[in-house]
């Protein structure tokens, strides 16, 4: 069977206590309650027993964090986390239980079985929960922008983003000499040529560098009203058409450029 991912966007909110119902049906349901065992080891538990089990999660007078899986706005499963320490049954299970979180999740959506949703659950879980906000919520992605605007405000920075770092990182290693290959490597960017394309004023403006370092190697006694030409066959050409007949010519040694 191909296995479908859909592309609508996950969210996963805290259980609440109009959530039980639904827990209690989907607990009930053959494909979870032929593995899910209550705390008293009985399956297909009654609307009674859930809610006693889980009113305790949720007024958080037991440390299991609960949360419902929404797919489009719809509930389809349901995920829950807890320090592995605090149950014996499961330090049975880990040696080392000491700061370790144990993860429980289902699907109680028969329709969303069998479609690779479990790998999406896991990396949504981790975005939001484990980076999560000092409440133990989903992160706002707002959050860190909010943040960075007031910091930003205080150093006097006017109208940047967060994301403007990003730019001004590349920058200043590139006015600083770094190989755009390790910008590139940095910012994770496909390749060299777009990191070169999408950062283009910023080289234009190390060309003009590049010149002046070039008037360093010149011989001297090329003087600023001298043309210089690395080309002995252009100076040739030029002089012939009487451009620079009455300029000073200084000609470096073809093998010494080649």
């Amino acid at each position: 069977m191909t296995r479908h991912v859909p592309s609508v966007p996950l969210m996963l909110r805290p259980l609440v206590v109009d959530d039980l119902t639904l827990l209690h049906k989907w607990l009930n349901a053959p494909h979870v309650s032929r593995w899910w065992f209550m705390e008293n080891g009985k399956r297909n538990p009654t609307l009674e027993e859930v809610r006693s089990q889980w009113m305790k999660r949720i007024d958080k007078t037991e440390c299991v964090n609960c949360f419902v899986v929404l797919l489009d706005m719809s509930p389809i499963a349901y995920i829950q986390w807890y320090p592995v320490s605090d149950f014996a049954e499961s330090m049975a299970l880990v040696p080392e239980s000491e700061n370790v979180a144990g993860i429980d999740v289902f699907i109680g959506e028969a329709e969303w079985l069998y479609r690779g949703l479990g790998p999406v659950f896991m990396s949504k879980f981790l975005d939001d929960l484990v980076f999560a906000s000092v409440e133990g919520k989903p992160l706002d992605p707002g959050v860190v922008s909010h943040n960075f605007h007031k910091i930003a405000a205080r150093a006097g920075l006017k109208n940047v983003r967060f994301h403007d770092l990003r730019h001004t990182f590349a920058s200043l290693m590139f006015l600083r000499g770094a190989r755009p290959k390790v910008i590139s490597e940095a910012l994770g960017h496909a390749s060299v040529g777009f990191t070169m394309d999408t950062y283009s004023h910023i080289i234009e403006g190390m060309q003009a560098d590049a010149m002046a370092l070039l008037d360093e190697v010149l011989p001297k006694g090329v003087v600023k009203n001298s043309v210089a030409f690395l080309s002995p066959t252009l100076a040739l050409m030029s002089t012939r058409h009487g451009n620079l007949a009455s300029a000073p010519v200084a000609q470096v040694d073809r093998a010494a450029v080649s």
